[in-house]
């Protein structure tokens, strides 16, 4: 129900205005919210819970309308999340293809950075390297990254590695502890124990996989 003034007397829709609210207040509320109900519910006091309850967001079998507040904070969350991993992997990029330029220099060559033309490639710069005769051979690079180096991991996808076994041994992956600025260079061939096989009708398309003693 709306006044004339244009504000609402809708119970219902006053409380969960406000529960929205109290959930953007702080980062840990927002947090919490974005993992689901359960989280969030086990931090509220009883009179946050009446709130929660008169909104109608904790309804044993809730309606279309509250599954997707429940999901916007997992939708922004998710949002966040992937920016964020999308401009680390770009600032990797920048530093490979700087080090690549320097290193190509000496062929009268540049790096191509394919990556920002889209991800179907399977790599992301065409780069050179030096070769028993008088052409350089083109190497193809996959740039990895990881935020600390107490969480060494990266994540390989299919079309990425089919690329690399397609193109090995003239392709590479270079790897970077963003926290520290420093990467590592590895080969299909010293990645290849650690990635899993097709089985049945199973077929991988990500791999997790664990950078060691880094």
């Amino acid at each position: 129900m709306l006044l004339k003034n244009g504000v609402t007397t809708d119970i219902k829709v006053l409380c969960r205005l406000a529960c929205t609210e109290f959930v953007f207040s702080t980062s840990l509320l927002t947090k919490l919210a974005a993992k689901g109900r359960e989280p969030l519910v086990g931090t509220l006091s009883e009179d946050e819970l009446q709130v929660f309850r008169n909104a109608s967001l904790l309804d044993e079998v809730p309606s279309i309308e509250t599954i997707k507040w429940w999901d916007g904070f997992r939708t922004m969350s998710r949002k966040i999340q992937t920016d964020a991993n999308v401009a680390q992997g770009r600032e990797a990029e920048l530093w490979t293809m700087q080090n690549e330029l320097k290193t190509v220099s000496q062929f009268g060559k540049k790096p191509i950075w394919v990556a920002l033309d889209g991800d179907h490639y399977g790599y992301d710069i065409l780069s050179f390297r030096e070769s028993a005769n008088s052409l350089p051979n083109v190497v193809l690079i996959e740039v990895k990254s990881f935020a600390s180096k107490a969480q060494p991991r990266v994540f390989i996808t299919r079309n990425e590695w089919d690329k690399a076994l397609e193109s090995a041994p003239n392709y590479i992956f270079v790897v970077w502890c963003m926290e520290l600025k420093e990467f590592r260079t590895y080969t299909v061939f010293n990645l290849l124990p650690h990635i899993p096989s097709d089985n049945a009708y199973g077929r991988w398309q990500n791999v997790e996989v664990t950078i060691q003693n880094w």
